[in-house]
């Protein structure tokens, strides 16, 4: 399929479970004006340019909030407004507990965020054995990485309120990479963390930078160079720890940062450079905020690995399905590193090829795409999965995982009763549908221009007439139909004769 250019305006592009969008060749995506809603997860692909300038979201799915990706594999993606990864479900679905929140993930030769908005999903606040993680936002560039004065906001984590001793959900992660990258204006918060990880680094402009922990790194030979700050906050601040790196001969720059000016803020923690060149035009603990001493060491090698998706779909699976899941595993550590990689299952009757573990050399920022081939058992009669991932080396590892929902092909056709059999006008109907199934929504129209949901359903039809009532049963991967007349007659008021007998 060749696209030229695809504009979206509207606010239905819906589907039953994900949306999908995909260009080719020279094909720029535009999507503009309205909303882009995806009932669960919103996947932009792209050869060449995505534009967005409308709002895109994901949807929420019974264990968990849906994903956006956004994925340009030779032009730019440029964000002018709002972009959210879905809102986690309300409840504790996940063994006890609460979901987690919908990632946002951008991959683009160059990615350019104007005054835009990147959130992370929120996990509920559900009072549950465990509260559900945050959505975290995983932005990479092969080249440009820039953020004008816009907002990049890491996932709510949801609480445990009412479970002694069970930790909160923690908020979502912010990995940002561009070569190189330059942060101009803005906000930028990951309330469990801060990775930004290219070679070149340039932070100016009225930029606020927080998050749990905020590390900056550069490999061998490059430069953090930090200037400028917003009058009177702190640029970038973190609750325990500000680390900035650089590996061999690289720099960290601090000669733009004006005289009496508190640039880092740390709450209570540490305040580290790692570099083997520091220049500045004033002692660095003048520009540190809080009661905290800063560490200043040479150049150290950092070993760091993250998992994003390169194309992350939430699956619906029936039983003998064959289908595959493919995980991008990257290096953001600055020096190259050999990982050991290993798929694995909850339902040990489902198989996974390759199903041994195996090795991956990456080197500085060197993402690759891998992918596990997964079959469903014949006997699968519906229910839940988890697929992981898990990358290692004696330095550094990550983990992540997908959630897979099962379901079973309705068997039997649907029919349903009602009663009384002479439905009256304003008089209860009790509608009930035949038969019933489990892990199945029963959605009624019963053609008077009133709709209900549910196996079991009260309607009361206002005037007279013969209604066609339609019953839809569907499930994750089947849908049945089924329609009847009702008839609907008015009360018959007969008159009663009183006579009074004489004697």
């Amino acid at each position: 399929m060749i696209v030229h250019q695809v504009t979206i305006w509207d606010n239905n592009q819906r589907t039953v479970q994900s949306l999908s969008i995909i260009g080719s060749v020279n094909g720029t995506l535009h999507i503009g004006g309205g909303a882009l809603y995806g009932t669960c997860d919103v996947n932009v692909q792209a050869s060449a340019n995505i534009i967005n300038d409308g709002l895109i979201k994901a949807g929420t799915w019974s264990d968990r909030g849906c994903d956006v990706v956004l994925e340009s594999t030779g032009g730019v993606i440029e964000n002018y407004d709002v972009i959210v990864g879905g809102w986690s479900p309300v409840g504790c679905p996940i063994n006890g507990r609460g979901a987690n929140g919908g990632n946002v993930i951008i991959n683009g030769a160059e990615i350019y965020n104007n005054n835009g908005t990147i959130y992370g999903g929120d996990a509920n606040k559900s009072a549950c054995q465990g509260g559900g993680d945050g959505g975290s936002i995983f932005l990479t560039a092969v080249y440009t990485m820039t953020h004008l004065n816009g907002t990049i906001i890491g996932g709510k984590g949801g609480n445990a309120s009412g479970w002694a001793g069970i930790s909160p959900g923690i908020g979502g992660y912010i990995y940002v990479f561009g070569d190189p990258l330059i942060l101009n204006g803005g906000v930028i918060q990951g309330p469990g963390g801060v990775w930004i990880d290219p070679p070149d680094i340039i932070l100016s402009g009225d930029l606020v930078v927080e998050g749990s922990n905020v590390s900056i790194f550069s490999p061998e030979g490059w430069t953090i160079a930090i200037s400028e700050t917003m009058d009177g906050v702190p640029s970038i601040s973190a609750t325990h720890a500000i680390t900035l790196a650089t590996g061999i001969s690289g720099t960290v720059d601090l000669t733009g940062i004006p005289t009496d000016t508190q640039v880092f803020q740390v709450v209570s923690g540490t305040m580290t450079i790692q570099s083997d060149v520091i220049t500045s035009t004033e002692p660095i603990s003048d520009m540190v905020g809080g009661s905290v001493e800063v560490d200043i060491e040479p150049s150290v090698d950092i070993f760091e690995v993250a998992i994003s998706s390169a194309s992350r779909v939430y699956r619906t699976v029936v039983a003998g399905e064959t289908f595959t899941l493919s995980f991008r595993v990257q290096n953001i550590g600055n020096i190259t590193d050999t990982y050991n990689i290993q798929f694995d299952t909850q339902d040990p009757t489902w198989t996974l090829s390759p199903a041994a573990m195996f090795t991956q050399e990456l080197g500085i920022f060197e993402s690759k795409d891998v992918v596990a081939n997964v079959s469903v058992p014949a006997s699968f009669s519906g229910g839940t999965n988890i697929v992981s991932i898990t990358t290692s080396s004696p330095n550094a590892s990550a983990s992540a995982a997908t959630f897979i929902s099962g379901c079973v092909t309705l068997s039997e056709d649907v029919d349903f009763s009602y009663e009384p059999a002479r439905a009256r006008v304003g008089r209860k109907v009790t509608f009930q549908a035949v038969p019933t199934t489990t892990n199945a929504a029963y959605i009624w129209d019963f053609g008077d221009g009133q709709m209900d949901t549910g196996a079991k359903v009260v309607h009361r039809f206002e005037t007279a007439d013969t209604f066609s009532v339609t019953l839809r049963v569907e499930n994750d991967c089947d849908s049945k139909t089924v329609a009847r007349e009702v008839m609907a007659a008015n009360w018959l008021y007969l008159p009663i004769v009183l006579r009074e007998q004489i004697n």
